[in-house]
């Protein structure tokens, strides 16, 4: 199994570590002399055992660069420790009946919150539809005037 240096016992991580292991293990009995033949078969006829050996020996080595891959990711993304606060929360959760009244009035009070500043956005565009309800109606009474001036412009060339 894979383990990592530091580690605190923490079942999520013992789980996903399985499934890795599992996988590598199922992912290597695949290829077994008959795939080997498949692939490469003028090859394999001609080295044999050796070439099984080799083959062999680059699955062992996949498989350790599979793992060294898996443990880098973990540490670089913080995995183990990420794993166990979610397991520190669901024990905490169900343990402490004030951390699930916490939570909620933590979600009140971002509902609160998120009402108010919709509110004041609500206000603000009407506001806006109000400057312009008043911006159209300059620009109709300008337009209205300018076509009056223009019918009394045209009034006056035809008399």
């Amino acid at each position: 199994m894979i383990r990592r240096v530091g580690l605190q016992e923490n079942s999520r991580v013992n789980r996903l570590d399985s499934v890795l292991e599992k996988a590598l293990d199922v992912s290597g009995s695949v290829f077994d002399d008959t795939v080997l033949s498949e692939c490469f078969g003028s090859i394999k006829t001609q080295f044999g055992t050796s070439m099984s050996r080799l083959f062999q020996n680059m699955l062992v080595k996949l498989k350790s660069n599979m793992k060294s891959s898996y443990q880098d990711i973990c540490i670089r993304r913080d995995l183990d420790d990420r794993l166990l606060a979610l397991e520190n929360v669901k024990y905490a959760d169900t343990g402490n009946a004030s951390t699930t009244t916490t939570i909620n009035s933590s979600q009140e009070q971002l509902k609160l919150m998120e009402i108010e500043h919709l509110k004041a956005a609500i206000k603000e565009i009407e506001v806006e539809i109000a400057n312009l309800k008043n911006h159209a109606g300059k620009v109709k009474t300008s337009i209205m005037e300018e076509i009056v001036t223009i019918n009394d412009s045209q009034l006056t060339r035809l008399r």
